[in-house]
């Protein structure tokens, strides 16, 4: 008699069951939300380019920041674990500089004075394919390659 009492005063177990319901709900959402952050950082992660190695394994162990590209890939330069990125040249500017170098056969690495000696020093020499071996190698000994 005394379990139909308790029976009909907790709606037959229902509000056992309804809480353990809700316990469950809030457990699964803790879990999701806990997954779902470990999803976000480990996307970062390998975004910002995090390697390996074993300084990247300790990074990722150790940072606990924002798990956000911007902020995991500002940390990473600033424990050198990733290298600054190169700085990239607008196309326009690539062209011109690859027109340029074409137009330039070699580098001038030289001052102008040891170049004016050197060009008097070649203007003698006849056009023969030895004179021309012997100015490649005047060239090269002055540090100057074609």
């Amino acid at each position: 008699m005394a379990d139909d009492q308790d029976d009909r005063n907790d709606g037959g177990g229902l509000r056992k069951q309804l809480e353990d319901a809700i316990a469950e709900n809030r457990r699964l959402k803790a879990e999701f939300e806990q997954m779902r952050t470990e999803t976000t950082r480990t996307e970062a992660f390998a975004k910002a380019g995090i390697p390996d190695s074993p300084a990247g394994k300790l990074f990722r162990k150790a940072y606990d920041g924002e798990p956000t590209l911007e902020a995991v890939r500002a940390a990473a330069l600033e424990y050198g674990v990733i290298e600054p990125p190169a700085p990239t040249t607008p196309p326009a500017e690539r062209e011109q500089l690859i027109s340029l170098q074409h137009d330039q056969p070699f580098q001038q690495t030289q001052p102008k004075g040891r170049l004016d000696d050197l060009a008097k020093q070649i203007e003698g020499m006849e056009g023969t394919t030895e004179v021309n071996e012997q100015i490649m190698e005047l060239l090269r000994s002055n540090g100057m390659t074609a």
